[in-house]
């Protein structure tokens, strides 16, 4: 079980809660972890989960966000098989929808299936992969 967190943040509260809601179906596949972080006034939430494709997710308090798809490649040489990242900005989604797109994201993380999963009118997005930048630019 996850340690309890507490936040000032109400936003970040409600985040807490939903994927300790969603804990035990996450953990079933992967390892979950969260944690708190401080930068300066804000606050932050980092939620880790992986299981051979690594997604980090960061969330401050103010509801920037900023969201990290990490697999290594096949050899040694420090390439990696997907190395997405994207940030954006939390307009008016409910924290348990914003849980559920985590979820599908690890699930699904090549960057077509990422994009339909985060495409929203209440997200704002910038992609910085190159692959992303150009589907998101046409």
């Amino acid at each position: 079980m996850l340690a309890p967190l507490v936040f000032d943040s109400a936003l970040l509260t409600e985040l807490v809660s939903a994927v300790q809601r969603r804990s035990k179906a996450i953990s079933y596949r992967t390892a979950l972890d969260m944690s708190r972080e401080r930068d300066g006034d804000l606050e932050r939430l980092n939620i880790d989960i992986a299981n051979g494709v690594r997604l980090r997710c960061s969330i401050w308090d103010n509801g920037a966000f900023w969201i990290g798809i990490t697999k290594p490649g096949p050899r040694r040489n420090g390439a990696w098989a997907i190395n997405e990242q994207f940030d954006g900005c939390w307009n008016e989604i409910l924290p348990q929808e914003f849980v559920a797109r985590l979820e599908h994201t690890h699930a699904f993380p090549n960057i077509k299936d990422v994009l339909q999963t985060w495409h929203d009118q209440h997200l704002t997005l910038k992609f910085r992969s190159g692959e992303a930048r150009n589907e998101t630019d046409s």
